[in-house]
Parts: C-alpha cells; sequence; structure tokens
C-alpha cells in the first residue's frame, strides 16, 4: 500500500509551486497543476493572468461557484497553500481578521490576545470585539491567560475564532 503524506488523503492533490514547494487542492481541482503557480512573500498561492495577479484560494472558490464578490476568502486552518475546498470559507474582512495569526511587532507573548501585565510575573488577556478593546483580566501565568482569551474568541467568534495560536517571536 502507497502511504500518504500527513495531511493528505487520496482526495487531496499536490501542485507544484515555480519556486519550490507545493500547494494542496482537492483532486476535483488538480488541474490546476498544469499552470505555474508560485508561492507569493505573503505565503499565498498566486499565478499572473492578463496583466493580473490570480489567487489560487479564490480562483478554486470561483471554480465552485462559491460568491465571492466583495467577500475574503479565509483558510479555516490558517494554512495559505492548503487550497482543498473544504479549508476555504467566505468570509467578511472582520472575520477574516478573526483568526489572524502573524505576530505584531512588539508583542511580549507568544499567544495572540496575551501580554505581559505591568505587575511582575503576572499576564493580561484582551480581545478586540466589534472595534472595541474587551479586557479580559490579569491572571499569574501566560497560559491562563491564553485560556481566557481563547474562552472569549470561541464566544464572540464562534467557527472563525483562532483561540490556540502560538505566535512566533
Amino acid at each position: 500500500m502507497n502511504e500518504v503524506e500527513p495531511g493528505f488523503s487520496v482526495l487531496n492533490a499536490a501542485v507544484p509551486l515555480t519556486n519550490g514547494g507545493f500547494a494542496v487542492v482537492s483532486t476535483a481541482h488538480a488541474d490546476l497543476a498544469q499552470v505555474g503557480w508560485h508561492l507569493q512573500p505573503t505565503g499565498y498561492v498566486a499565478r499572473s493572468a492578463n496583466r493580473r495577479t490570480l489567487l489560487m484560494h479564490r480562483h478554486v472558490a470561483q471554480l465552485a461557484g462559491l460568491q465571492i464578490n466583495g467577500m475574503q476568502v479565509d483558510h479555516r486552518n490558517g494554512d495559505r497553500t492548503d487550497n482543498r475546498l473544504e479549508n476555504l470559507r467566505v468570509a467578511s474582512n472582520a472575520q477574516n481578521a478573526r483568526n489572524q495569526t502573524r505576530k505584531q511587532d512588539g508583542a511580549t507573548s507568544r499567544f495572540k490576545g496575551v501580554s505581559r501585565a505591568r505587575a511582575p510575573g503576572r499576564w493580561q488577556a484582551h480581545i478586540r470585539v466589534n472595534a472595541k478593546n474587551v479586557y479580559l483580566g490579569t491572571f499569574g501565568s501566560e497560559i491562563q491567560a491564553q485560556d481566557a482569551y481563547a474562552a472569549a474568541a470561541i464566544a464572540h467568534f464562534g467557527e472563525f475564532a483562532a483561540p490556540r495560536v502560538e505566535r512566533k517571536l
């Protein structure tokens, strides 16, 4: 029996990228491998078409008939090279920003929504909801503060929450 790469199944296809690596699509979209796709510095998979940049995740969503006009196409798992239809969803700008994972300059915690408190050895959690910062409290450990953020993210953002995002410092 052939071994399957972790994260792959027989229902997935790998699309080679011209600058190395690959993107993942559903086998229904395996024909995308016939044109040259590349990985952008932003981490998105793209190609040039008629002097325009075509992003693979938006292209797959359109091929599947999703209505994306004026909306974002979000990667559920945050992996911008995973363009399987089951990993894509239509989202508003606000919904798409809720599971954003990139590190902010000057971050003191490895977790989203957590920072050092003024008191030594203490951590605080906060979340942004409807354009307002919501203070969740001060905690004795970074993990406790992260747990508070995770609970609030799930409560406020539902399926768009990214409750356990560890950032690279």
